[in-house]
């Protein structure tokens, strides 16, 4: 026993003696540290802010006033933004459409010509080259698009798209056609390209003990910021199927919607992952959220009417739909590859791997979250780190007023280079619907954003 003992040590002692000369060996005596480019890591408290609003919001500066000679469109001229009127209880909606025409030409002019190269950037995002071949299939897409509308919006578009132009067909020449502008009418159900979210607290959470829904729209405005002035809330007069639509100039797609009865409604791109895409037989999404929040009054109904029409339309997405009462999410995949269509609300399970901590109040990203579908929230980094935000910002049972509500919609400074959920003035468009006081307030994409605080605005009662 004392034998083996000696040995022990005696090859312990061996041991560290060779590790000791071999630590020598490699020491730092004789090394030249390479040259290294600035650290590219921010300090998390630089991605933070205190911003500073109030519950109430100013109304725009108005600078001038347009009228259609049928007096069917007024337009009043923000500074930031165009605030329209059509009077679909005193004209048909080809009278409106053209009457509305009528104006952007008038007040937009050669600004509204950009909308043609919006539209190819628009349309690279799935044709590399755009060539005969891409005009034909572009053509295709908007015909069958248009012809699957009812009369009535198909009356309307094409009241518009003859008043703003008279040049004929695709071709990339710098001159907007009437076929380019009947696509531009359809770019989600076409071309697609947006991120989005969209939180809805209902009563228990907020201290009016009125829901607030709020949705953030991040839409490209262009290489050369062709639509970066062109945001429009326009106002139709249609008796009990009024709404407002909160979107871009000479363009009647729907992207966030508010009925007279306090219906919202707000489209956020999902895509198809398991589909190829095809129009054949198709309608337009946008347009049936249109007609939902038209002729429906409540969340429920709209909903449901989303989800039962979902098989009809081109590109999954979801739909969020709330009025006082309820809030809802239709998670709308458009075949049966993609699975059923689903209405989630806040009770509804939705995968493990998504923390759900917050109380009465939903949340809505670019994918779908409930089983059955396929999980691209989880593992893909902007939607999973604005979910987790939104969970970690909302988490229990606290109360908002409408004032912290968006300064904590507003806490991360952040440039849209960085997947986070800033929210900044380079956000295409934020809308919020305050059900204490029925107001909506928006705040718009600038030219030139900064990243600072977005502005917002009253903008429409309901």
């Amino acid at each position: 026993m004392k034998k083996h003992t000696r040995l022990t040590c005696a090859v312990a002692m061996t041991l560290a003696g060779s590790l000791l000369t071999s630590c020598a060996s490699n020491s730092y005596e004789n090394f030249t540290f390479p040259e290294n480019e600035d650290s590219v890591l921010v300090k998390v408290a630089d991605y933070s802010r205190k911003t500073d609003y109030d519950n109430e919001a100013p109304v725009d500066k108005s600078v001038t006033v347009v009228r259609s000679q049928d007096g069917l469109c007024v337009m009043d001229v923000k500074e930031h933004y165009f605030d329209i009127t059509l009077d679909l209880e005193k004209g048909d909606h080809y009278s409106v459409g053209k009457a509305y025409g009528e104006v952007v030409k008038m007040v937009a002019g050669d600004r509204f010509g950009g909308m043609e190269s919006y539209l190819y950037e628009n349309a690279r995002y799935f044709f590399t080259d755009v060539d005969a071949s891409t005009y034909e299939e572009l053509g295709k897409r908007s015909a069958s698009l248009y012809s699957s509308l009812p009369k009535e919006y198909q009356d309307e578009i094409r009241g518009l798209a003859e008043a703003v132009t008279d040049a004929k067909g695709f071709v990339e020449d710098g001159v907007l056609s009437y076929e380019e502008m009947i696509l531009a009418q359809f770019i989600p159900d076409a071309l697609r390209g947006s991120a989005c979210s969209a939180v809805s607290l209902d009563g228990e959470r907020t201290e009016s003990g009125k829901r607030i829904t709020s949705r953030l729209l991040e839409w490209p405005t262009g290489t050369k910021s062709q639509v970066a002035n062109m945001h429009a809330v326009v106002h139709y007069n249609q008796g009990e199927s009024s709404f407002v639509s909160v979107g871009v100039l000479g363009v009647l797609t729907p992207f966030s919607l508010m009925s007279s009865h306090g219906v919202f409604i707000g489209m956020l791109d999902v895509g198809s992952n398991n589909t190829a895409f095809t129009c054949e037989n198709k309608s337009s999404y946008t347009f049936g959220m249109r007609y939902s929040i038209e002729n429906l009054t409540t969340a429920k109904e709209a909903a449901e009417y989303m989800a039962e029409h979902a098989y009809d339309y081109t590109y999954c997405a979801n739909i969020l739909v709330t009025d006082e009462k309820d809030a809802f999410c239709v998670e709308m995949s458009v075949t049966p590859d993609e699975g059923e269509p689903i209405i989630r609300n806040e009770e509804t399970p939705i995968f493990p791997t998504l923390p759900n901590t917050a109380e009465n109040c939903i949340f809505v990203v670019n994918g779908f979250v409930c089983e059955g579908h396929k999980d691209i929230v989880s593992y893909k980094l902007g939607n999973r780190i604005r979910w987790d935000r939104f969970d970690s910002w909302f988490t229990g049972n606290k109360k908002f007023s409408l004032e912290t509500f968006k300064e904590i919609m507003t806490c991360e400074n952040t440039e849209r280079s960085i997947q986070l959920v800033g929210n900044n003035d380079s956000a295409f468009h934020w809308v919020i619907a305050d059900y204490d006081t029925r107001t909506i307030q928006a705040s718009f994409v600038v030219a030139d954003p900064k990243g600072d605080a977005p502005v917002l605005y009253t903008v429409a009662q309901f």
